[in-house]
Protein backbone atom coordinates (compact mmCIF):
# COMPACT_ATOMS: atom_id res chain seq x y z
CA UNK A 1 0.00 0.00 0.00
CA UNK A 2 2.71 2.43 1.37
CA UNK A 3 4.62 1.54 -2.34
CA UNK A 4 1.47 2.97 -4.60
CA UNK A 5 1.05 5.67 -2.49
CA UNK A 6 4.39 6.87 -2.52
CA UNK A 7 3.88 6.75 -6.86
CA UNK A 8 1.01 8.18 -6.88
CA UNK A 9 2.89 11.44 -5.02
CA UNK A 10 5.87 11.30 -6.99
CA UNK A 11 4.13 11.04 -10.07
CA UNK A 12 1.53 13.83 -9.12
CA UNK A 13 4.37 16.16 -7.99
CA UNK A 14 5.94 15.23 -11.04
CA UNK A 15 2.85 16.97 -12.79
CA UNK A 16 2.46 19.70 -10.49
CA UNK A 17 6.26 21.03 -11.09
CA UNK A 18 5.20 20.56 -14.87
CA UNK A 19 2.34 22.43 -14.44
CA UNK A 20 4.31 25.35 -12.62
CA UNK A 21 7.32 25.21 -14.90
CA UNK A 22 4.86 25.55 -17.96
CA UNK A 23 3.08 28.38 -16.19
CA UNK A 24 6.59 30.43 -15.27
CA UNK A 25 7.30 29.46 -18.65
CA UNK A 26 4.23 31.23 -19.97
CA UNK A 27 5.01 34.07 -17.27
CA UNK A 28 8.64 34.51 -18.99
CA UNK A 29 7.10 34.09 -22.75
CA UNK A 30 4.88 37.36 -21.89
CA UNK A 31 7.27 39.44 -19.82
CA UNK A 32 9.71 39.25 -22.49
CA UNK A 33 6.95 39.93 -25.16
CA UNK A 34 5.88 43.13 -22.83
CA UNK A 35 9.46 43.92 -23.06
CA UNK A 36 10.10 43.65 -26.80
CA UNK A 37 7.03 45.38 -27.40
CA UNK A 38 8.33 48.31 -25.62
CA UNK A 39 9.63 51.12 -28.13
CA UNK A 40 12.91 51.50 -26.11
CA UNK A 41 15.30 49.20 -24.38
CA UNK A 42 15.19 48.23 -20.67
CA UNK A 43 18.29 47.68 -19.12
CA UNK A 44 19.77 46.90 -15.89
CA UNK A 45 22.16 49.37 -14.92
CA UNK A 46 24.66 49.38 -11.60
CA UNK A 47 24.86 51.98 -8.91
CA UNK A 48 27.47 54.10 -10.90
CA UNK A 49 25.03 54.08 -14.15
CA UNK A 50 27.09 51.53 -15.77
CA UNK A 51 25.37 48.92 -18.48
CA UNK A 52 24.54 45.48 -17.15
CA UNK A 53 22.37 43.85 -19.34
CA UNK A 54 19.96 44.51 -21.65
CA UNK A 55 16.03 42.96 -21.28
CA UNK A 56 15.22 43.17 -24.63
CA UNK A 57 16.93 43.85 -28.18
CA UNK A 58 16.57 47.49 -28.47
CA UNK A 59 19.50 49.48 -29.13
CA UNK A 60 19.37 53.24 -28.60
CA UNK A 61 21.58 56.32 -29.50
CA UNK A 62 24.64 54.09 -30.98
CA UNK A 63 25.15 50.78 -33.65
CA UNK A 64 26.68 48.38 -31.02
CA UNK A 65 26.26 50.03 -28.01
CA UNK A 66 24.25 46.64 -26.51
CA UNK A 67 27.38 44.81 -27.71
CA UNK A 68 29.39 46.65 -25.11
CA UNK A 69 31.14 45.44 -22.29
CA UNK A 70 29.08 46.32 -18.92
CA UNK A 71 32.27 47.90 -17.27
CA UNK A 72 32.91 49.94 -20.65
CA UNK A 73 29.13 51.64 -21.42
CA UNK A 74 27.53 54.21 -19.50
CA UNK A 75 24.80 56.37 -21.21
CA UNK A 76 26.34 59.32 -19.21
CA UNK A 77 29.23 59.45 -21.79
CA UNK A 78 26.29 61.27 -24.07
CA UNK A 79 25.14 63.93 -21.37
CA UNK A 80 26.03 67.26 -22.75
CA UNK A 81 25.74 68.58 -19.40
CA UNK A 82 27.54 67.72 -16.61
CA UNK A 83 24.57 68.49 -14.37
CA UNK A 84 22.67 65.95 -15.74
CA UNK A 85 24.82 63.14 -15.16
CA UNK A 86 25.35 64.20 -11.41
CA UNK A 87 21.40 64.50 -11.52
CA UNK A 88 20.75 60.73 -12.85
CA UNK A 89 23.55 59.37 -10.22
CA UNK A 90 21.78 61.26 -7.41
CA UNK A 91 18.61 59.54 -8.89
CA UNK A 92 19.93 56.30 -9.41
CA UNK A 93 20.85 55.54 -5.64
CA UNK A 94 18.04 57.19 -4.53
CA UNK A 95 16.03 54.32 -6.44
CA UNK A 96 18.01 51.53 -5.15
CA UNK A 97 18.16 52.84 -1.57
CA UNK A 98 14.24 53.54 -1.26
CA UNK A 99 13.20 51.28 -4.07
CA UNK A 100 11.30 53.79 -5.71
CA UNK A 101 10.71 55.14 -9.49
CA UNK A 102 11.57 58.63 -10.98
CA UNK A 103 12.27 59.75 -13.86
CA UNK A 104 14.53 62.59 -15.34
CA UNK A 105 14.85 64.58 -19.16
CA UNK A 106 18.11 65.26 -19.82
CA UNK A 107 19.78 66.56 -23.36
CA UNK A 108 21.87 64.25 -25.31
CA UNK A 109 23.76 63.83 -28.52
CA UNK A 110 23.91 60.79 -29.96
CA UNK A 111 26.73 59.31 -32.26
CA UNK A 112 25.50 60.61 -35.04
CA UNK A 113 26.32 64.56 -33.40
CA UNK A 114 22.46 65.12 -33.00
CA UNK A 115 21.19 66.57 -30.36
CA UNK A 116 18.10 64.76 -29.02
CA UNK A 117 15.78 65.25 -25.61
CA UNK A 118 15.63 61.85 -23.42
CA UNK A 119 13.39 61.27 -20.74
CA UNK A 120 15.30 58.61 -18.51
CA UNK A 121 12.66 56.31 -16.45
CA UNK A 122 14.19 54.65 -13.21
CA UNK A 123 13.18 51.89 -11.15
CA UNK A 124 14.62 49.52 -8.65
CA UNK A 125 15.62 46.12 -9.50
CA UNK A 126 15.93 44.62 -5.77
CA UNK A 127 19.45 44.30 -5.08
CA UNK A 128 21.99 46.60 -5.85
CA UNK A 129 21.20 47.41 -9.26
CA UNK A 130 18.06 49.42 -11.34
CA UNK A 131 16.30 49.38 -14.54
CA UNK A 132 16.35 52.38 -16.57
CA UNK A 133 13.99 53.05 -19.74
CA UNK A 134 14.96 55.74 -22.22
CA UNK A 135 12.51 57.51 -24.29
CA UNK A 136 13.45 59.86 -27.29
CA UNK A 137 10.87 62.89 -26.31
CA UNK A 138 12.36 65.57 -28.68
CA UNK A 139 9.78 65.50 -31.05
CA UNK A 140 7.29 66.12 -28.22
CA UNK A 141 9.96 68.75 -26.54
CA UNK A 142 10.33 70.49 -29.59
CA UNK A 143 6.32 70.53 -30.14
CA UNK A 144 6.35 72.20 -26.93
CA UNK A 145 8.96 74.51 -27.31
CA UNK A 146 7.29 75.39 -30.28
CA UNK A 147 3.93 76.39 -28.64
CA UNK A 148 5.85 78.29 -25.93
CA UNK A 149 7.56 80.04 -28.66
CA UNK A 150 4.24 81.18 -30.40
CA UNK A 151 2.26 81.43 -27.16
CA UNK A 152 5.50 83.82 -25.28
CA UNK A 153 5.40 85.73 -28.91
CA UNK A 154 1.69 86.27 -28.26
CA UNK A 155 2.22 87.33 -24.72
CA UNK A 156 5.27 89.61 -25.64
CA UNK A 157 2.89 91.28 -27.95
CA UNK A 158 0.34 91.62 -25.83
CA UNK A 159 2.85 92.70 -22.82
CA UNK A 160 4.33 95.73 -25.58
CA UNK A 161 0.55 96.58 -26.33
CA UNK A 162 -0.37 96.73 -22.35
CA UNK A 163 2.84 98.43 -21.86
CA UNK A 164 2.11 101.70 -24.36
CA UNK A 165 -1.07 102.31 -23.14
CA UNK A 166 0.10 101.52 -19.53
CA UNK A 167 -3.07 99.52 -18.95
CA UNK A 168 -3.48 96.71 -16.50
CA UNK A 169 -5.70 93.87 -17.72
CA UNK A 170 -7.88 91.84 -15.07
CA UNK A 171 -11.26 89.71 -14.60
CA UNK A 172 -13.76 89.83 -12.16
CA UNK A 173 -16.31 87.12 -10.54
CA UNK A 174 -20.13 87.97 -9.70
CA UNK A 175 -18.43 88.14 -5.62
CA UNK A 176 -15.89 90.73 -7.06
CA UNK A 177 -13.02 87.98 -7.07
CA UNK A 178 -10.56 89.80 -9.10
CA UNK A 179 -7.87 88.16 -10.57
CA UNK A 180 -4.82 90.23 -12.16
CA UNK A 181 -4.00 88.72 -15.96
CA UNK A 182 -0.71 90.88 -15.88
CA UNK A 183 1.93 91.83 -12.85
CA UNK A 184 4.22 93.92 -15.68
CA UNK A 185 4.35 97.16 -14.08
CA UNK A 186 7.47 98.34 -16.49
CA UNK A 187 4.90 100.87 -18.54
CA UNK A 188 4.19 102.53 -15.28
CA UNK A 189 5.93 105.53 -13.74
CA UNK A 190 9.30 104.54 -11.55
CA UNK A 191 7.76 105.63 -8.60
CA UNK A 192 4.25 103.33 -9.04
CA UNK A 193 6.86 100.01 -9.86
CA UNK A 194 7.11 98.30 -6.88
CA UNK A 195 7.11 94.44 -5.91
CA UNK A 196 3.58 91.97 -5.84
CA UNK A 197 3.88 92.31 -1.84
CA UNK A 198 3.68 96.09 -1.79
CA UNK A 199 1.14 96.21 -4.78
CA UNK A 200 -2.70 96.82 -4.40
CA UNK A 201 -5.26 95.07 -6.11
CA UNK A 202 -8.83 94.77 -6.08
CA UNK A 203 -9.64 91.46 -4.05
CA UNK A 204 -11.05 90.24 -0.44
CA UNK A 205 -14.32 91.33 -1.45
CA UNK A 206 -13.29 95.21 -1.24
CA UNK A 207 -12.18 97.32 -3.87
CA UNK A 208 -9.24 98.21 -1.64
CA UNK A 209 -6.92 99.79 -4.46
CA UNK A 210 -10.00 102.28 -5.15
CA UNK A 211 -10.73 105.55 -2.96
CA UNK A 212 -13.65 104.69 -0.55
CA UNK A 213 -15.62 108.00 -2.45
CA UNK A 214 -15.32 106.48 -5.67
CA UNK A 215 -16.37 102.59 -4.81
CA UNK A 216 -19.79 102.63 -5.13
CA UNK A 217 -19.39 104.61 -8.50
CA UNK A 218 -17.06 101.78 -9.52
CA UNK A 219 -19.50 98.89 -8.11
CA UNK A 220 -22.21 100.48 -9.67
CA UNK A 221 -20.51 100.11 -13.25
CA UNK A 222 -19.72 96.64 -12.77
CA UNK A 223 -23.39 95.48 -11.76
CA UNK A 224 -24.37 96.83 -15.33
CA UNK A 225 -22.04 94.50 -16.91
CA UNK A 226 -23.05 91.79 -15.12
CA UNK A 227 -26.63 92.76 -15.60
CA UNK A 228 -26.72 93.23 -19.33
CA UNK A 229 -27.57 97.04 -18.82
CA UNK A 230 -24.27 98.10 -20.40
CA UNK A 231 -22.11 95.95 -23.06
CA UNK A 232 -19.23 98.25 -22.23
CA UNK A 233 -18.46 99.40 -18.82
CA UNK A 234 -16.43 102.71 -18.86
CA UNK A 235 -15.53 105.14 -15.53
CA UNK A 236 -13.14 107.25 -14.45
CA UNK A 237 -11.73 106.89 -10.83
CA UNK A 238 -9.05 107.87 -8.05
CA UNK A 239 -7.25 105.29 -6.66
CA UNK A 240 -3.47 103.65 -5.26
CA UNK A 241 -1.22 101.46 -6.74
CA UNK A 242 0.85 100.49 -4.33
CA UNK A 243 0.54 100.60 -0.23
CA UNK A 244 2.70 102.87 0.85
CA UNK A 245 1.36 105.63 -1.93
CA UNK A 246 0.44 108.84 -0.27
CA UNK A 247 -1.58 110.72 -3.08
CA UNK A 248 -4.36 108.44 -5.10
CA UNK A 249 -4.13 109.23 -9.10
CA UNK A 250 -6.55 109.31 -11.16
CA UNK A 251 -7.58 106.08 -13.55
CA UNK A 252 -9.96 104.97 -16.48
CA UNK A 253 -11.27 101.53 -16.39
CA UNK A 254 -13.21 99.68 -19.00
CA UNK A 255 -14.54 96.04 -19.17
CA UNK A 256 -17.02 93.89 -21.19
CA UNK A 257 -18.54 91.04 -20.51
CA UNK A 258 -16.29 87.44 -20.92
CA UNK A 259 -17.94 84.31 -20.14
CA UNK A 260 -21.67 83.79 -20.03
CA UNK A 261 -24.06 80.72 -18.31
CA UNK A 262 -26.05 78.41 -20.26
CA UNK A 263 -28.47 81.32 -20.22
CA UNK A 264 -26.80 83.62 -21.38
CA UNK A 265 -26.39 85.50 -18.30
CA UNK A 266 -22.94 87.43 -17.64
CA UNK A 267 -20.21 85.31 -14.90
CA UNK A 268 -17.22 87.06 -15.60
CA UNK A 269 -15.71 90.36 -16.92
CA UNK A 270 -12.73 91.32 -18.24
CA UNK A 271 -11.38 94.87 -18.19
CA UNK A 272 -8.24 97.18 -18.62
CA UNK A 273 -7.51 99.62 -16.14
CA UNK A 274 -5.08 102.74 -17.35
CA UNK A 275 -3.53 105.87 -15.68
CA UNK A 276 -5.33 108.73 -16.37
CA UNK A 277 -2.97 110.77 -14.02
CA UNK A 278 -1.32 113.27 -16.74
CA UNK A 279 -4.53 113.55 -18.94
CA UNK A 280 -6.31 114.60 -15.95
CA UNK A 281 -4.33 116.98 -15.04
CA UNK A 282 -3.95 118.62 -18.23
CA UNK A 283 -7.67 118.65 -18.12
CA UNK A 284 -7.68 119.94 -14.93
CA UNK A 285 -5.21 122.78 -15.56
CA UNK A 286 -7.54 123.33 -19.30
CA UNK A 287 -10.47 124.19 -17.07
CA UNK A 288 -8.81 126.28 -14.62
CA UNK A 289 -6.87 128.17 -17.32
CA UNK A 290 -10.17 128.87 -18.81
CA UNK A 291 -11.77 129.49 -15.31
CA UNK A 292 -8.68 132.08 -15.25
CA UNK A 293 -9.26 133.29 -18.70
CA UNK A 294 -13.10 134.29 -18.05
CA UNK A 295 -12.52 136.09 -14.58
CA UNK A 296 -9.53 138.08 -15.91
CA UNK A 297 -11.65 139.30 -18.49
CA UNK A 298 -14.60 139.92 -16.30
CA UNK A 299 -12.39 141.63 -14.09
CA UNK A 300 -10.70 143.57 -17.10
CA UNK A 301 -14.27 144.30 -17.91
CA UNK A 302 -14.63 145.89 -14.24
CA UNK A 303 -11.42 147.25 -14.28
CA UNK A 304 -11.99 149.87 -17.42
CA UNK A 305 -15.62 150.56 -15.68
CA UNK A 306 -13.93 151.38 -12.79
CA UNK A 307 -11.00 153.13 -14.21
CA UNK A 308 -12.87 155.14 -16.20
CA UNK A 309 -15.76 156.46 -13.28
CA UNK A 310 -12.09 156.51 -10.77
CA UNK A 311 -9.61 158.36 -13.51
CA UNK A 312 -13.16 160.85 -14.06
CA UNK A 313 -13.60 161.96 -10.23
CA UNK A 314 -10.52 163.32 -9.54
CA UNK A 315 -9.97 164.79 -12.88
CA UNK A 316 -13.48 166.60 -12.28
CA UNK A 317 -12.69 168.07 -9.77
CA UNK A 318 -9.28 169.34 -10.59
CA UNK A 319 -10.94 171.04 -13.75
CA UNK A 320 -13.65 172.04 -11.70
CA UNK A 321 -11.94 173.92 -8.82
CA UNK A 322 -9.77 175.06 -11.18
CA UNK A 323 -12.30 177.09 -12.62
CA UNK A 324 -13.56 178.00 -9.27
CA UNK A 325 -10.52 179.16 -7.59
CA UNK A 326 -10.14 182.48 -9.16
CA UNK A 327 -13.77 183.70 -8.71
CA UNK A 328 -12.91 182.59 -4.97
CA UNK A 329 -14.16 185.48 -2.24
CA UNK A 330 -11.64 184.68 0.86
CA UNK A 331 -7.95 183.80 1.30
CA UNK A 332 -9.28 180.90 3.02
CA UNK A 333 -12.05 179.35 0.24
CA UNK A 334 -8.32 179.94 -2.37
CA UNK A 335 -6.74 177.61 0.35
CA UNK A 336 -9.37 175.02 0.43
CA UNK A 337 -9.95 174.78 -3.35
CA UNK A 338 -6.15 174.34 -3.23
CA UNK A 339 -6.31 171.78 -0.85
CA UNK A 340 -9.33 169.85 -2.65
CA UNK A 341 -7.26 170.03 -6.31
CA UNK A 342 -4.08 168.96 -4.34
CA UNK A 343 -5.87 166.17 -2.72
CA UNK A 344 -7.61 164.70 -6.28
CA UNK A 345 -3.89 165.10 -8.10
CA UNK A 346 -2.92 162.95 -5.48
CA UNK A 347 -5.73 160.44 -6.05
CA UNK A 348 -4.82 160.56 -10.15
CA UNK A 349 -1.26 159.98 -9.64
CA UNK A 350 -1.93 157.65 -7.57
CA UNK A 351 -3.96 155.54 -9.74
CA UNK A 352 -1.91 156.48 -13.03
CA UNK A 353 1.50 154.63 -11.13
CA UNK A 354 -0.67 151.55 -10.45
CA UNK A 355 -1.64 151.06 -14.05
CA UNK A 356 2.53 151.99 -14.81
CA UNK A 357 3.20 149.25 -12.13
CA UNK A 358 0.98 146.99 -13.72
CA UNK A 359 2.28 147.04 -17.29
CA UNK A 360 6.17 146.70 -15.94
CA UNK A 361 4.74 143.44 -13.82
CA UNK A 362 2.79 142.01 -16.97
CA UNK A 363 6.20 143.21 -19.31
CA UNK A 364 9.24 141.84 -17.19
CA UNK A 365 10.70 144.91 -16.82
CA UNK A 366 9.73 145.44 -12.73
CA UNK A 367 13.45 145.13 -10.82
CA UNK A 368 14.36 145.45 -7.18
CA UNK A 369 17.20 147.84 -6.58
CA UNK A 370 18.81 146.65 -3.34
CA UNK A 371 21.09 149.30 -1.20
CA UNK A 372 21.86 149.63 2.51
CA UNK A 373 19.26 150.79 4.55
CA UNK A 374 18.14 151.09 8.06
CA UNK A 375 14.84 149.31 8.29
CA UNK A 376 13.58 151.25 11.51
CA UNK A 377 14.17 154.75 9.63
CA UNK A 378 12.32 152.91 6.50
CA UNK A 379 9.11 152.12 8.54
CA UNK A 380 9.29 155.89 10.40
CA UNK A 381 9.27 157.44 6.94
CA UNK A 382 6.67 155.40 5.32
CA UNK A 383 4.27 156.04 8.27
CA UNK A 384 5.06 159.82 8.80
CA UNK A 385 4.34 160.04 4.84
CA UNK A 386 0.46 158.67 5.00
CA UNK A 387 0.11 161.18 8.32
CA UNK A 388 -1.49 163.78 6.84
CA UNK A 389 -4.25 161.65 5.33
CA UNK A 390 -5.13 160.38 9.20
CA UNK A 391 -8.82 161.32 9.96
CA UNK A 392 -9.40 162.96 13.57
CA UNK A 393 -10.30 159.65 15.72
CA UNK A 394 -7.65 157.93 14.26
CA UNK A 395 -3.79 157.75 15.85
CA UNK A 396 -1.53 155.90 13.02
CA UNK A 397 2.23 155.22 14.47
CA UNK A 398 4.98 153.28 14.46
CA UNK A 399 5.81 150.70 17.25
CA UNK A 400 9.75 150.79 17.49
CA UNK A 401 9.82 146.95 18.81
CA UNK A 402 13.91 146.16 17.79
CA UNK A 403 17.06 148.04 17.45
CA UNK A 404 18.39 149.54 14.50
CA UNK A 405 19.57 147.07 11.86
CA UNK A 406 21.16 147.46 8.55
CA UNK A 407 20.21 145.57 5.48
CA UNK A 408 20.22 145.53 1.77
CA UNK A 409 16.90 146.17 0.27
CA UNK A 410 14.94 147.93 -1.70
CA UNK A 411 13.67 151.15 0.62
CA UNK A 412 11.49 152.33 -2.18
CA UNK A 413 9.51 149.59 -2.82
CA UNK A 414 9.54 148.39 0.84
CA UNK A 415 7.80 151.77 1.37
CA UNK A 416 5.41 151.65 -1.74
CA UNK A 417 4.59 148.18 0.23
CA UNK A 418 4.05 150.00 3.19
CA UNK A 419 1.98 153.25 2.10
CA UNK A 420 -0.24 150.84 0.08
CA UNK A 421 -0.99 148.85 3.44
CA UNK A 422 -1.24 151.74 5.74
CA UNK A 423 -3.19 153.47 3.15
CA UNK A 424 -5.49 150.70 3.10
CA UNK A 425 -6.05 150.87 7.03
CA UNK A 426 -6.57 154.15 7.31
CA UNK A 427 -9.30 154.27 4.55
CA UNK A 428 -11.21 151.36 6.06
CA UNK A 429 -10.81 152.31 9.70
CA UNK A 430 -12.80 155.31 11.03
CA UNK A 431 -11.99 155.74 14.50
CA UNK A 432 -9.42 153.70 16.66
CA UNK A 433 -5.81 153.33 15.79
CA UNK A 434 -3.54 152.00 12.93
CA UNK A 435 0.08 150.63 14.26
CA UNK A 436 2.90 149.49 12.61
CA UNK A 437 5.40 146.68 13.77
CA UNK A 438 8.60 145.46 12.47
CA UNK A 439 10.01 142.58 13.98
CA UNK A 440 12.61 139.81 13.68
CA UNK A 441 10.94 136.84 11.99
CA UNK A 442 12.94 133.36 12.24
CA UNK A 443 16.52 133.80 11.77
CA UNK A 444 16.77 135.61 8.35
CA UNK A 445 13.51 137.19 8.23
CA UNK A 446 11.66 140.57 9.06
CA UNK A 447 7.95 140.57 9.39
CA UNK A 448 6.49 144.44 8.85
CA UNK A 449 2.61 144.44 10.07
CA UNK A 450 0.30 146.62 9.72
CA UNK A 451 -3.02 146.25 11.98
CA UNK A 452 -6.32 148.37 12.47
CA UNK A 453 -9.35 148.57 14.44
CA UNK A 454 -11.09 149.16 11.39
CA UNK A 455 -14.37 147.55 9.66
CA UNK A 456 -12.46 144.24 8.99
CA UNK A 457 -12.69 141.75 6.00
CA UNK A 458 -15.16 138.81 5.84
CA UNK A 459 -14.06 135.65 5.38
CA UNK A 460 -15.63 134.75 1.62
CA UNK A 461 -13.36 137.82 0.53
CA UNK A 462 -10.43 136.82 2.04
CA UNK A 463 -9.02 134.69 -0.09
CA UNK A 464 -9.29 137.24 -3.28
CA UNK A 465 -8.14 140.19 -1.82
CA UNK A 466 -4.69 139.93 -3.62
CA UNK A 467 -6.00 139.06 -6.89
CA UNK A 468 -6.10 141.39 -9.53
CA UNK A 469 -8.98 143.88 -9.79
CA UNK A 470 -10.80 142.32 -6.96
CA UNK A 471 -12.35 144.99 -4.38
CA UNK A 472 -14.36 143.73 -1.42
CA UNK A 473 -15.99 147.14 -0.90
CA UNK A 474 -17.21 148.27 -3.93
CA UNK A 475 -18.22 151.51 -2.27
CA UNK A 476 -14.74 152.67 -1.88
CA UNK A 477 -12.79 154.88 -4.56
CA UNK A 478 -9.93 152.39 -5.86
CA UNK A 479 -8.92 149.96 -8.97
CA UNK A 480 -8.44 146.84 -7.18
CA UNK A 481 -4.57 146.81 -7.79
CA UNK A 482 -3.08 148.08 -4.88
CA UNK A 483 -2.79 144.60 -2.89
CA UNK A 484 -1.76 142.94 -5.92
CA UNK A 485 0.94 145.25 -6.75
CA UNK A 486 2.37 145.00 -3.56
CA UNK A 487 2.01 141.09 -3.32
CA UNK A 488 3.89 141.01 -6.11
CA UNK A 489 7.07 143.33 -5.33
CA UNK A 490 7.15 141.34 -1.96
CA UNK A 491 7.78 138.01 -4.22
CA UNK A 492 9.89 139.90 -6.08
CA UNK A 493 12.31 140.55 -3.38
CA UNK A 494 11.66 136.66 -2.06
CA UNK A 495 9.36 137.11 0.93
CA UNK A 496 5.84 136.44 1.44
CA UNK A 497 2.32 138.70 1.97
CA UNK A 498 -0.82 138.05 3.61
CA UNK A 499 -3.45 138.67 5.95
CA UNK A 500 -5.85 137.72 8.73
CA UNK A 501 -9.47 139.55 9.34
CA UNK A 502 -12.19 139.44 11.36
CA UNK A 503 -15.18 141.50 10.20
CA UNK A 504 -16.08 143.90 12.34
CA UNK A 505 -12.80 143.62 14.52
CA UNK A 506 -10.11 144.71 12.27
CA UNK A 507 -7.44 143.11 10.07
CA UNK A 508 -3.45 142.28 10.21
CA UNK A 509 -1.89 142.40 6.71
CA UNK A 510 1.70 141.72 6.73
CA UNK A 511 4.93 140.37 4.74
CA UNK A 512 8.12 139.53 5.10
CA UNK A 513 11.35 141.19 4.00
CA UNK A 514 14.84 138.79 3.67
CA UNK A 515 17.87 139.35 6.13
CA UNK A 516 20.77 140.48 3.78
CA UNK A 517 23.55 142.34 6.19
CA UNK A 518 25.43 144.87 4.16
Amino acid sequence: MMPGLLLLLLVGSIVLCAFLYGRILSHERRNEAILHAVSSPVVVIDRNGYWVKTLNAKRFLSRGVTGNRPESFNIEDYFVNEEDKQARRRMIARCIDEECSDSITVLMRDAEGEYRQVRLDISSNYGDCALEMPYDVTHIMREQMHAEILNSGRAKQMSLILKSVRAMPWVIGPKEDCEILGNDRSGLPLSLQVPEKDQLHLQDNDFAAIDAEYRALVREEVRKVFAGEKEIGDIEFKGRITRFQVDSVWFRATCTPLRRDAEGKVVSVVGCTEIIEERKRAEFAMLEAKRRAEESDLMKSVFLSNMSHEVRTPLNAILGFSKLISSAESPEEVAEFEQIIDTNGELLLNIINDVLDLSKIEAGKFKIEKSPIEINNVCDVAVSSVMPKVGRNVKLSFERSMPDLKIMADSKRIMQVMMQLVGNAIKYTRQGSVKVYCQPEGENMLKISVVDTGEGISEEHLPYVFNRFYRANSTEPGTGLGLPIAKTIVEQWGGTIGVESTLGSGSTFWFTVPIEPC
